[in-house]
């Protein structure tokens, strides 16, 4: 009867859990000094998280009072900022802000937009996606209304990308212009490999049969539904592998968050300037999408 099988494990120290083993024993001194130790160590590392922060340049620009550049003739008060058009229009509207950068900031830099109050992390805003049809599959309308709903179809025809979050997607563009004699020099800022990139290779596709037979999200204007979805010269990607729609599907834990929007570094600018910004006047053109 050699052949039984048994479950029991081989005769060996570590199946056995036979091996070697210490178990401290926890005395007064000893905690103390551990935490005295493991304290210290803390303190380290943490004053060389502060000393590389200090090093960290950043300026930050507000535009939410920031007036439209053609306010139209003899319109009210409320229509000559930018932020207040969606009550009245849908068409763009684009605001300029000066600033100035008394001392060079040193590359590679990055361009982030920053929200406050907007809360991504509620539960209906967080579960309002179908992840199934950003991987490039055709879903049916009965399987994405439980998800998405009420941002899943328009009379019927599905909407593509569906959801809470991506019908709120931000959708602000923006052109940094250094201001030189009178003289502006735009400052190209690369908008590819800002996402996670198992993001984009794992979780966005788009579908093979295209977007024609979709219809847009809501509070998506047209031309910016074109160009994210259509536009295969979008230097950010298109349709679902627009690289600022993929960072924006990733919900955010608190309120208030930036979320990338771009870079400068050595694809971006030439000659003795590469991956910097010198000290001097600046111009951001802000189009609100």
């Amino acid at each position: 009867m050699t052949n039984v099988k048994t479950n029991r494990p081989p005769n060996v120290r570590w199946k056995q859990q036979q091996l070697p083993a210490w178990q401290p024993i926890l005395k007064p001194t000893s905690v103390f000094i551990s935490f005295i130790i493991f304290g210290l160590l803390c303190t380290v590392i943490g004053v060389i998280m502060f000393i590389s922060n200090q090093k960290i340049n950043e300026i930050v620009i507000d535009y939410t009072d920031c007036r439209r550049i053609n306010p139209l003739t003899g319109s009210n008060h409320s229509d000559q900022y930018c932020r207040d058009r969606w009550k009245f229009r849908w068409d763009s509207c684009k605001c300029l802000l000066n600033f100035t950068i008394t001392e060079s900031f040193d590359g590679p830099l990055f361009l982030y937009y920053s929200l406050d109050g907007f809360y991504q992390n509620h539960r209906r805003y967080v579960a309002s996606i179908d992840h199934r049809q950003l991987m490039g599959e055709q879903r049916s309308l009965v399987q994405i209304r439980s998800d998405c709903y009420p941002y899943s179809d328009i009379n019927g025809k599905i909407i593509a990308p569906c959801g809470a979050i991506a019908n709120s997607l931000f959708s602000d563009t923006f052109t940094l212009r250094r201001i030189n004699n009178d003289q502006y020099e735009k400052i190209h800022i690369w908008e590819k490999d800002i996402c996670w990139p198992t993001d984009r290779q794992n979780l966005f596709r788009n579908p093979s049969d295209g977007f024609d037979s979709y219809a847009k999200p809501l509070n998506w204007s047209k031309n910016f539904y074109d160009d994210i979805i259509f536009n295969v010269n979008n230097v950010a990607g298109h349709g679902y592998l627009n690289e600022h729609f993929i960072i924006w599907m990733r919900p955010a834990a608190f309120p208030t968050f930036r979320k990338l929007w771009g870079r400068i570094d050595g694809r971006s600018l030439n000659g003795n300037d590469k991956d910097r910004l010198i000290a001097g006047s600046y111009q951001l053109l802000i189009d609100y999408g």
